[in-house]
């Protein structure tokens, strides 16, 4: 039997959350022929700030990396080009151009230019398929979550702004407007 998936460990950036032990495989979804069978593991050797929720609010989002321009920045450095000159190049991720079905590899742009790489075709499981998606990138593929971060959640945003909520924390203020209450 082959080791039980991968399953992205959605937290906080600043969290430092881990993988606990594997529990017991579920039941096959088929008798005969090929299904599917499931294992699943928790974020909580230690768990992260948030359940391992992606932060709402927490994060300035003006300094805050997100997770692909971590990895894009892991390969920042000296190259040389043609001629043997060496200069230093800072990567950033490419989201403009980025065919839907590549949104799970990593492709980084060489700050400053049009320059770009496909470094792996795969990003690390957990990775946004693009900025302020509802979706994460498991084994290449971009999956779905709920608001929460929840792979199978079916939670959204109300008008509010609020994840699963039912659109009763703001007033209407003029036409189309609309004001929190705290």
């Amino acid at each position: 039997m082959n080791s039980p998936p991968a399953v992205p460990c959605v937290f906080q950036a600043s969290s430092h959350g881990n993988w606990g032990s594997w529990g017991p495989w579920g039941q096959c979804s088929r008798t005969c022929g090929g299904g599917v069978q499931f294992a699943y593991r928790h974020c909580n050797n230690p768990a992260p700030r948030n359940n391992g929720r992606y932060s709402t609010n927490d994060v300035n989002n003006s300094t805050a990396k997100s997770f692909r321009q971590e990895q894009c920045e892991a390969r920042n450095g000296y190259q040389s080009d043609a001629k043997g000159v060496k200069t230093f190049v800072e990567w950033v991720p490419k989201y403009a151009g980025v065919l839907p079905g590549d949104v799970c590899k990593l492709t980084c742009r060489a700050k400053g230019t049009g320059y770009y790489v496909v470094f792996s075709q795969k990003v690390t499981d957990g990775t946004e398929c693009r900025p302020y998606s509802n979706s994460v990138c498991v084994r290449g593929k971009c999956i779905r979550t709920g608001c929460d971060g929840i792979i199978g959640s079916k939670l959204q945003y109300d008008k509010c702004g609020v994840c699963g909520g039912d659109n009763s924390s703001c007033t209407k203020l003029l036409g189309s407007e609309l004001s929190a209450s705290p």
